[in-house]
């Protein structure tokens, strides 16, 4: 016989219960705390983060306690590899503060935490001068969240921009190109965009075969719409200066020229009967060369090159000489 009565547990469900034969309505929670106890204990100091971090957490809300509170983002481009003149390989660099995600370094036994940027929230950035698409698909990209809330995420892709070009030295032109990025709804006083450096980042950028990157500058710039002029909007722009590179269209396109140019003059000093051979042999020459540099040069009616009033005007001399 036993001095207390035992106490009845059903370990069948899913969280053991045990009950006091006194009182069959009273739960007891001892059991129940240890069993929390030793299934804590199993968790890493991750999951035991996670869980304590995202514990009501909304991805919707900005990150901000006070409301009237404007949320710093800080944005940074780097530059991977340039594919065409207006695509670009590239990743940004966002840096913001989220005052819910902070914790206690001694209790989790970590300074900071990798996570998908899917599960918190992101600044919102559109490419406003965008060719192809202004929103992208980023968030699978993972952020590195510290103990202080500081949020540093890469987000990479290939971004099409609609950059103006000037041939008219083609190819010994230089070339002007600016990718902006801005919010598209947050205005300023919600979430404010700034450039963390005046240059675009070249670190990880492999060198291309048609361009040579001369120098690149960062414009931060607010502007706002006639109907709410109290509300400003910013975006950065990064503009990329750059300049051809040359070899190639000089040894296939120059050179053959400047050959074929020779033999025009050379006409003058043949024989009567052999400058309508030559002249024929020229003329078709420089027709078929023709084609092969109006592939090379950029289809645009903005600028004519140079080169490509060089040729006809030689086409239009090699007919009078065999007229």
């Amino acid at each position: 016989m036993h001095k207390y009565p035992l106490i009845r547990c059903d370990r069948s469900l899913w969280v053991p219960l045990c009950i006091s034969p006194f009182n069959p309505n009273i739960h007891l929670s001892i059991y129940l705390f240890v069993d929390l106890q030793r299934r804590d204990h199993r968790r890493s100091d991750e999951e035991r983060l996670l869980a304590y971090l995202f514990d009501g957490y909304n991805v919707a809300a900005r990150p901000v306690l006070n409301s009237n509170s404007t949320v710093q983002v800080q944005i940074q481009f780097s530059l991977m590899h340039i594919q065409e003149l207006v695509t670009l390989g590239a990743s940004r660099d966002y840096e913001w503060r989220d005052e819910r995600l902070t914790w206690n370094t001694s209790a989790f036994n970590l300074n900071e935490i990798v996570i998908e940027a899917k599960n918190i929230w992101v600044p919102e950035f559109a490419v406003i001068n965008g060719a192809d698409e202004i929103y992208g698909h980023y968030r699978e990209f993972r952020a590195i969240i510290t103990s202080e809330g500081s949020v540093h995420w890469e987000p990479g892709g290939v971004f099409k921009t609609m950059c103006s070009i000037d041939i008219t030295y083609f190819p010994f032109d230089e070339q002007t190109c600016a990718l902006v990025f801005g919010a598209w709804s947050y205005h300023t006083t919600k979430m404010n965009m700034t450039n963390s450096n005046r240059t675009v980042n070249l670190d990880s950028y492999e060198p291309n075969g048609e361009w040579e990157i001369g120098s690149s500058n960062v414009v931060r710039d607010e502007f706002y719409y006639d109907c709410c002029p109290s509300e400003r909007f910013s975006n950065v722009a990064f503009l990329i200066h750059m300049k051809r590179r040359y070899t190639f269209y000089v040894m296939n396109v120059i050179l053959p020229s400047m050959v074929t140019s020779i033999l025009l003059l050379s006409i003058f000093y043949c024989p009567p009967g052999q400058k309508v051979q030559i002249g024929v042999v020229v003329l078709l020459s420089f027709r078929i060369f023709l084609l092969n540099v109006t592939d090379s040069i950029p289809k645009t009616s903005d600028h004519i090159p140079l080169l490509g009033e060089y040729i006809p005007s030689h086409n239009g001399r090699l007919n009078d000489v065999n007229d």
